[in-house]
């Protein structure tokens, strides 16, 4: 099969400040991921932070849409389709397109204060997250087509975090309640994907700065009732670097660790791609015992 047939398309990649800063590692393999579905990620040197959105937010919700919005507007210089590899960025620079597109007086107010930098947001373009992308242009049977090596003999839990589901008037990513879409983009690399009650509990980062002991307990939640599955899939750098400070923190030695997965990664092992060029040697929690798991069937 020739994966570049079945799509070809260009998206400007926001890449978001933790990936560039802690984990580069993750927009390799999403590049890679997505160039052998024939989807072109271009860059762009003029992004800022997309600003964060819970604090930011919550803080000045006017700054908030004017910086997202000047994200966008760099955006609308290239004349493509924004494509993130965070949630949190997901969430910020697409709300706050849908709220400026819906909003001639926010609009109006935002481009105010956007002209004294030379620039002004048209509305002319769409966020979307990568995963969102593959899973509507190339779909689970089109990447399990691709798959090289199968994830045979992984039993993983997936974490599609909160920024990727919520507002969902705004998001239109995945149902708000019962998500589906990672569990099948993960089932279409081979491996067995474990269900769980908790699956909709957040992270706890967004309120690390506020209670430490609460925000490392959420996650410590999610890793304790996780026993016996081989990792836990993420689409988010928050929230993998959530999941495993957490363990790191938390020292509970009653309990195994539990590695954490960012999806690219695994979809990047899936279609062939050399171990060590992934990264998984910088991961805190171990991956090797999980990744042989596939090696031995």
């Amino acid at each position: 099969m020739d994966e570049k047939s079945a799509v070809s398309t260009s998206y400007t990649l926001f890449t978001g400040c933790l990936i560039n800063l802690r984990y580069p590692h993750f927009e390799v393999t999403a590049r890679e991921s997505a160039n052998r579905f024939g989807i072109q990620l271009q860059n762009s040197a003029h992004f800022t932070c997309c600003p964060d959105p819970v604090g930011m937010k919550s803080m000045d919700s006017t700054l908030w849409l004017t910086l997202a919005a000047r994200n966008l507007s760099v955006g609308e210089e290239k004349g493509f389709p924004i494509a993130t590899l965070c949630n949190g960025c997901f969430e910020t620079l697409n709300t706050a397109n849908r709220i400026l597109k819906s909003d001639s007086t926010k609009k109006a107010q935002v481009n105010t204060l956007l002209i004294k930098s030379g620039r002004e947001f048209k509305g002319a373009l769409e966020v979307k997250h990568l995963v969102q992308i593959l899973y509507e242009k190339v779909a689970p049977d089109g990447i399990r087509k691709a798959v090289q090596k199968p994830l045979t003999g992984m039993v993983l839990a997936t974490h599609p975090g909160c920024h990727a589901l919520r507002p969902s008037p705004f998001v239109r990513f995945d149902h708000p309640i019962e998500p589906k879409v990672l569990d099948e983009m993960v089932g279409a690399l081979g491996a067995k994907v474990q269900d769980y009650n908790r699956k909709m509990m957040c992270c706890g980062l967004p309120i690390y700065n506020y209670d430490k002991q609460v925000s490392t307990g959420l996650a410590m939640a999610k890793v304790r009732y996780l026993q016996g599955v081989d990792g836990l899939v993420v689409t988010c750098p928050s929230c993998f670097l959530q999941f495993e400070s957490a363990q790191l923190l938390a020292k509970d030695k009653t309990i195994p660790p539990l590695p954490i997965f960012y999806y690219f990664e695994l979809l990047a092992l899936a279609l062939g791609v050399d171990p060590h060029r992934i990264g998984f040697a910088h991961h805190r929690i171990p991956v090797d015992e999980a990744i042989q798991k596939i090696q031995q069937t």
